[in-house]
């Protein structure tokens, strides 16, 4: 193998070749070095260290507690990309683990696009007559309308997102943001803030993977021990997807491009 060095750079071990190698990453100091050849566990990375703020996570997380109390039907609101389903999934299984009456939804590419709307925040009104909150999951930060229609229907929003916010003001009932990982990783995060260890980390790797995040930092972390579980799933889903792509070992590029 013949490495191309940056910059002109000239190495004659391994070990420099490595300092190189992460130096292109900006990865310089020993912490640094230490966390990206052994990441910090999953379960040990706090919302508040990826910038969400605590305030919206106590309003999202007693919301919660009262759908659970009123037995009202909740609806996890997400997205038809692979980050977008991995997140609904995560949050929907949390949810029901807990006891909600929740249901997923995934809107159509076609007939509804991409984030909540109004045309389907009153469809899901109209067939659900109790429907009582929505939580959004990648999407939902710049979703002023559709989040204004659930308000006037007497719906609550949480939103869960990893985009770019907007310049208004949402009239969501709590905004869970951090633009540090993605869609599926944030959505996982939340549901270890509300249930010890939420056995979905494979499908946070998923959505981390295939949504092109850099790897490093949480991202790093959600992949590394993601795919370890994903590597020992007993998800039917994923284990017929494994045995039509015929793969025997599922790393980042077989998640990616397989």
């Amino acid at each position: 193998m013949k490495w191309e060095l940056l910059n002109g750079s000239k190495a004659q071990s391994l070990e420099k070749i490595t300092d190189i190698l992460l130096k292109n990453r900006r990865i310089v100091t020993e912490k640094e070095k230490k966390e990206f050849f052994s990441p910090t566990l999953p379960s040990k990375i706090s919302l508040e260290s990826l910038g969400v703020d605590g305030v919206e996570v106590k309003k999202a997380t007693e919301r919660i507690n009262k759908a659970k109390k009123t037995g009202e039907s909740v609806i996890i609101y997400g997205d038809y990309d692979a980050d977008g389903i991995t997140s609904t999934a995560i949050m929907w299984e949390t949810l029901h683990q807990m006891g909600l009456n929740v249901f997923p939804h995934i809107p159509d590419r076609f007939e509804e696009g991409y984030g909540i709307n109004s045309t389907s925040i009153s469809g899901l009104k109209l067939k659900i007559k109790d429907l009582g909150l929505i939580i959004t999951v990648d999407n939902g930060v710049v979703g002023y309308d559709g989040i204004d229609t659930a308000k006037k229907l007497g719906i609550d929003v949480i939103v869960i997102d990893h985009h770019t916010k907007g310049t208004k003001k949402l009239n969501a009932f709590s905004v869970i943001h951090s633009t540090e990982v993605s869609g599926s990783g944030l959505s996982w995060f939340f549901a270890n803030h509300i249930i010890e260890t939420p056995n979905t980390l494979e499908l946070a790797a998923i959505g981390t993977i295939a949504d092109q995040l850099p790897l490093v930092g949480p991202n790093r972390s959600i992949v590394k021990y993601g795919l370890t579980e994903l590597n020992n799933t007993k998800r039917p889903g994923l284990l017929s997807l494994k045995t039509e792509a015929r793969i025997e070992n599922i790393g980042v590029y077989e998640v990616g491009y397989v």
